[in-house]
């Protein structure tokens, strides 16, 4: 956290600031002693800690997902003209994940000098969810001129590396990722012989969902047709994730809201000078007679007192932003999304007569733990949109509306966005439809022709 690196950077540049462990201080000393030492300059504050004040799209279906032709997301794809300093690069950064795994297993295989060499080119090659990302002729230029191979020897490897791990691993596009995953499967497997057909010979109808046309062709009803798509549902498009899962960086609130009575009650999780203050060793020499020592000392002194205060500052206004949040979306508090009010950083900053720059700051990568979950307080912020019976109602709340209607929409037929534009006009909300789609993106929800299911 950027507060915690100023705060180390300042304990070993400034030595009249020490850190404590939290809620202790040296025998003999009271928090009354310490803030005798910022006395010759100013005094301190003591930020006040509490104030009192009066889902995301759901893991989809098959029939959610987008099968795409290669192994890569869409919205990611990955550079397939890589340089050799991009592979290895990315050799490098894989040691100690999926390739270092896959070189367990290889470790274990007694290969020619060459066929190692090609194998090792190859599992560096993978990308993070297990695809290979390069062309034979990639590969060629990786290992020349330490060795010369041609196709039917890389790819005699590349069966190999594919054999080291998790069905799937090492595929070149997501058919072949899906076809060593099937061929993996008991030939006593339901529906296995179809869904092979599918993979091999009918992909470009499954990717678009032509379901109908993918009954045709195979002479077989929609209750069968169900019934294979749920085996290739049960595959894994991205077996490198799965097989070592990158670490989930750590998210902590700085503010909590809880109840207390009727009321809810919003508290700091922590106070970033708690641990900080001015060391007692230095002021020994306050009252010398060396003027360069003097001047050094209060220098420093200035400088630490200033620090906490910023701190103390710092937080007094996370805290005041937070209350003033909660305050405005308390129905949030008791009911969810779908109570949230329309509210700016503008509106926060005229309460708290600050400026909304000094809002935007305090609120930047900052969560508050509330009943429904942790969020970032950016989160509570969203425009207004016009309603029929006067009140504006805000962005996040016409989100959960519409999140709530395509849960419950049929799945046969599900709802475009034209008429979950005129369905909540009918309530009362005027949004246009490129708005419903902007706000459904935003959610993660897929198009209509992509939530629509086979049976």
């Amino acid at each position: 956290e950027e507060v915690a690196q100023e705060i180390r950077s300042i304990l070993e540049s400034n030595p009249l600031l020490e850190e404590v462990e939290s809620g202790a201080l040296p025998e003999g000393e009271s928090e009354t002693d310490a803030e005798r030492i910022l006395d010759p300059l100013t005094e301190s504050r003591q930020a006040e800690q509490t104030y009192a004040i009066d889902d995301d799209w759901r893991d989809a279906s098959f029939a959610d997902r987008h099968w795409e032709h290669t192994g890569f997301s869409s919205s990611h794809p990955d550079d397939l003209g890589e340089t050799r300093q991009d592979h290895d690069l990315q050799w490098q950064s894989q040691q100690n994940s999926l390739a270092g795994l896959l070189l367990e297993g290889l470790a274990l295989h007694r290969l020619s000098d060459k066929d190692q060499l090609i194998a090792q080119t190859l599992i560096g090659c993978l990308d993070k969810k297990g695809y290979l990302t390069a062309t034979y002729d990639d590969v060629r230029q990786i290992l020349n001129p330490q060795v010369n191979a041609d196709d039917d020897e890389i790819d005699s490897m590349l069966h190999l590396v594919q054999s080291l791990s998790e069905p799937g691993i090492g595929a070149r596009d997501l058919a072949e990722c899906l076809s060593l995953q099937l061929k993996a499967q008991s030939s006593q497997t339901s529906s296995l012989r179809l869904a092979c057909e599918i993979i091999q010979k009918h992909f470009s109808l499954l990717s678009r969902r032509r379901y109908e046309a993918l009954a045709d062709v195979l002479e077989i009803d929609h209750s069968i047709l169900a019934e294979v798509l749920g085996l290739i549902q049960s595959l894994d498009p991205k077996p490198g994730e799965r097989l070592v899962a990158p670490p989930t960086p750590t998210v902590t609130p700085d503010a909590v809201v809880h109840r207390r009575d009727d009321t809810w009650i919003v508290t700091l999780a922590h106070q970033s000078a708690q641990n900080i203050r001015i060391s007692n060793d230095y002021q020994q020499y306050l009252g010398g007679n060396d003027q360069t020592t003097q001047r050094y000392l209060k220098d420093h002194l200035r400088e630490a007192q200033w620090f906490i205060r910023s701190l103390q500052q710092r937080d007094q206004t996370i805290l005041s932003v937070a209350t003033q949040i909660v305050l405005v979306q308390n129905g949030f508090m008791d009911k969810g999304d779908g109570e949230m009010v329309p509210l700016t950083l503008r509106d926060v900053a005229q309460v708290l007569g600050i400026h909304e720059s000094t809002v935007s700051r305090a609120v930047d990568q900052k969560y508050l733990l509330t009943p429904h979950g942790l969020f970032p307080m950016k989160y509570f912020f969203s425009t207004g949109l016009e309603t029929s019976s006067g009140p504006q109602i805000s962005a996040r709340a016409a989100q959960a509306r519409i999140r709530k209607m395509i849960e419950s929409e049929p799945s046969l037929t599900p709802i475009s966005d034209s008429q979950l534009a005129a369905q909540l006009e009918r309530e009362g909300i005027s949004i246009a439809r490129r708005t419903v789609a902007k706000y459904r993106e935003q959610m993660n929800i897929p198009p209509v022709a992509q939530r629509r299911s086979v049976i």
